[in-house]
């Protein structure tokens, strides 16, 4: 599993936003956030986390839903993610999103099937010994050299769980919350690296994103 090209943007957005229901207009409420834009990167003052957190707070305190952190809704992430079959399956059920993702279909024969398409078993670090490889580059063969589709359907009949998408997303802050609420201590180490920490993991990459301490793993 691997992490591409993390953008995160709409901070000062999302804060101006965060302190409307409480301001009279726009500069209003701009006047009162005391965060800065710093070498493009925001930056977010005390007073201003502390009406976020509070905001979560109360969210929580009422057991459902996000009417009042839905600022966090506004802050949008970017990010190219190359993951097993196991991981997307499970990714997909996250609504408020939008994915490009590199298709079977079209490309599934065009590259030389190798160690590098497979996801890594997280207790041995190298591909599953159920993976035919050997098996599955012939099958490739056979198909470029027929193009009978039957040989098509046959080679992707055969690829397992493990094979390797990418796919570039877009979604956000108040998404990879819930994702991270319900996905942080997962049986697949693609989402906790609990079986193997060393191995790039969702939960370890989003730790990293902007104020994700304060705003995504606050309940921690």
């Amino acid at each position: 599993m691997k992490f591409y090209g993390t953008e995160v943007h709409g901070l000062m957005p999302a804060l101006i936003g965060m302190r409307l229901p409480m301001s009279k207009n726009y500069e209003d409420a701009k006047s009162k956030v005391d965060s800065i834009i710093l070498n493009d990167d925001c930056i977010i003052g005390e007073q201003d986390m502390r009406v976020a957190k509070n905001l979560e707070k109360a969210d929580e305190k009422k057991g459902g839903g996000t009417p009042n952190s839905k600022f966090l809704q506004m802050i949008e992430i970017w990010v190219c993610i190359e993951a097993p079959q196991t991981f997307w399956s499970e990714f997909d059920t996250y609504r408020h999103m939008v994915k490009n993702s590199t298709s079977k279909m079209h490309k599934l024969h065009s590259y030389p099937i190798d160690e590098s398409c497979f996801e890594v078993n997280p207790f041995t670090n190298k591909v599953s010994e159920s993976v035919d490889i050997e098996k599955l580059e012939k099958l490739r063969q056979k198909y470029n050299e027929t193009k009978d589709k039957k040989d098509w359907y046959e080679l992707l009949d055969d690829i397992p769980s493990s094979w390797l998408q990418s796919r570039m997303c877009h979604f956000n802050y108040q998404t990879l919350k819930d994702m991270v609420i319900w996905r942080n201590e997962h049986k697949l180490n693609c989402w906790s690296g609990k079986d193997n920490p060393e191995l790039d993991n969702f939960i370890a990459w989003a730790k990293t994103l902007p104020y994700a301490k304060e705003l995504i793993f606050n309940k921690e």
